[in-house]
């Protein structure tokens, strides 16, 4: 009788499987029990088998073969995985993903991918491994950066203990903190200096913003937490005709997180109150423009003989600002909020994730692409209503936040963070702190890999002065304002509030109906990435380098 309850067990096994019967969830597990066996255990011995097997083909020749076992392993250690699998792989992986880790002769992403690994598996031998070969000077940097990254996401781990997570933190702030580069670049092994040493600094910081998100106060609650971020400045040296970089780490930079529906979040930063000037430089006697800032008549009308990238003086209450663009994960997660007046796609996006990063250690975490105007508006109305409805019982008596799209007054301001130069890291752009169109060059910049397609937030790990990240290239922002050629033409906004009635002087045109876009994208040459370039279409589109951020409406700051 045992042998035919196992068997029927089996069989209903596999038929829920392929969802051949209709049958309850648990039938199985009930006729396991009626034969005296235990359900958890059976599902342990069962990954335990699995797991070995995918042990067994990392030793493979084929290295085809060898990434599909990381990457089966890494389905199983993932945080959606059933526990007996995450256990197995524990049990059974630990100890020889560090010694694939050290392996110099297998390829560089096979020893990254280990490193994925070994983040979502967690645990002491995982936690050692990977702040070993972060520190060991004589691996690739390209490996060292990996090891740093998933260190920061294990003490992410619900089973990272306090005192675990506080060593992992004193170790990639010690890595951070080391001495700062400071290269002139004038020729190619100056840029080599710069790429032996830049990516540990990465990912150093992007290891501690993933170890500090789990411990963020809210929004509203006080003072925000103190996280250690990686910025640079990038200028020209007109004296040698050289590009001189420095990196420095920002020790002052307080992170607060907005509760999300579904245990989303987003990390938010202080855009300080004050006057400001935003626009770029144009061409006068003696002094020549800002590069780039001519090219509007090429694809906008009215635009011949208007300053579009005048200079001008703002002034701006302080506003909270999300660090990032939102993700494909936070997105949904408001999308699945009561329908306030349209519908909105619940996971709209050209792209899905690959890697096994994108797949299991961030899932979710790609930047949302193809939402318009419109569908923000929707997006922003369902947080604003959920946020008032549950505030009290997330944070407590502040009032709630009401978020909105910033206006590209506040955009410029926040993208700037106190800089006047094109970018906020200076004169140039590169593809290692940057995701745009790598096939050119701005100023004394270099070519590079062209990704041709958004990278997950975080993944560069370079921040202006106040912590907010990708603000160059990834992907054109959304603003709230309607489109006027000329900046500082009849009603513009100078308190830093969206300019929302429609330019009259683009009457007859399609162009009224357009609304402001900022920023760049991944597919854009780096002077479209310029923080003072304005861009526009029509709010109904939907592109795949279109996206955006949320900011605070003022005050910005619940008190």
């Amino acid at each position: 009788m045992r042998g035919f309850l196992l068997a029927l067990r089996d069989c209903c096994s596999e038929q829920s499987k392929s969802r051949a019967l209709s049958m309850p969830a648990d039938a199985p597990d009930r006729l396991g029990r009626l034969a005296f066996l235990d359900p958890e255990e059976e599902r342990y011995r069962l990954a335990l088998q699995r797991a070995r097997k995918w042990m067994w083909e990392l030793g493979v020749p084929v290295a085809s073969e060898r990434r599909d076992a990381i990457a089966k392993l890494a389905a199983m250690a993932a945080s959606g995985a059933e526990p007996g699998e995450r256990l197995a792989v524990r049990t059974v992986a630990s100890e020889r993903l560090g010694l694939a880790m050290r392996d110099g002769e297998l390829p560089i992403e096979e020893r990254s991918e280990a490193a994925v690994v070994l983040c979502l598996i967690g645990g002491e031998v995982a936690v050692a491994t990977l702040e070993q070969v972060m520190g060991e000077e004589t691996q690739p940097v390209a490996l060292r950066r990996a090891a740093a990254e998933a260190l920061g996401l294990s003490a992410v781990g619900a089973e990272t203990q306090v005192e675990q997570r506080q060593r992992i933190t004193a170790a990639l702030e010690q890595q951070l903190s080391r001495q700062p580069l400071e290269v002139v670049v004038h020729e190619d092994s100056d840029w080599q200096r710069i790429d032996a040493a830049l990516p540990l600094f990465q990912g150093a910081a992007r290891g501690l913003q993933l170890a500090a998100s789990r411990e963020l106060p809210s929004l509203g609650s006080g003072a925000g937490r103190v996280v250690p971020m990686l910025t640079l400045t990038a200028l020209n040296q007109e004296d040698c005709k050289g590009l001189e970089l420095r990196t420095e780490v920002l020790e002052t930079v307080e992170v607060w997180q907005l509760p999300l529906p579904e245990g989303e979040q987003l990390e938010m930063v202080l855009v300080p109150g004050g006057e400001y000037t935003i626009g770029s430089l144009e061409e006068r006697e003696g002094q020549q423009g800002e590069a780039g800032r001519d090219v509007y008549p090429r694809f906008r009308q009215r635009c011949e003989g208007v300053n579009v990238e005048a200079q001008r003086r703002v002034r701006l209450e302080p506003t909270a600002m999300a660090r990032f663009p939102i993700s494909q994960a936070q997105w949904a997660a408001v999308a699945g909020l009561p329908l306030i007046e349209r519908e909105i796609a619940a996971s709209p996006g050209t792209y899905e994730a690959k890697g096994l990063w994108e797949r299991f250690a961030q899932p979710g975490g790609l930047v949302v692409d193809s939402v318009s105007w419109f569908d923000c508006g929707e997006w922003l109305a369902r947080l604003n209503h959920w946020l008032v409805e549950e505030w009290t019982a997330l944070v407590g008596g502040t009032a709630a936040p009401q978020l909105a799209l910033p206006s590209e007054s506040r955009w410029e301001v926040a993208c700037r963070s106190g800089s006047n130069t094109p970018f906020h890291c200076g004169d140039t752009l590169d593809p290692s702190w940057a995701n745009y169109d790598a096939n050119s060059t701005y100023g004394r910049g270099r070519k590079g890999e062209y990704h041709q397609r958004p990278t997950a937030t975080g993944a560069l790990a370079v921040v202006n002065r106040w912590g907010l990240a990708e603000m160059h290239g990834q992907l054109f922002e959304w603003c709230g304002d309607c489109w006027h050629p000329d900046p500082v033409g009849p009603g513009w906004r100078q308190d830093g509030s969206a300019w929302e009635e429609s330019d009259a002087a683009l009457e007859g045109l399609q162009d009224q109906e357009y609304r402001l876009l900022r920023g760049g994208s991944w597919s854009n040459f780096p002077g479209i990435c310029r923080s003072a370039f304005r861009n526009s279409v029509l709010p109904v589109n939907r592109y795949g380098n279109v996206g955006f951020r949320v900011c605070c409406l003022p005050p910005g700051l619940p008190s």
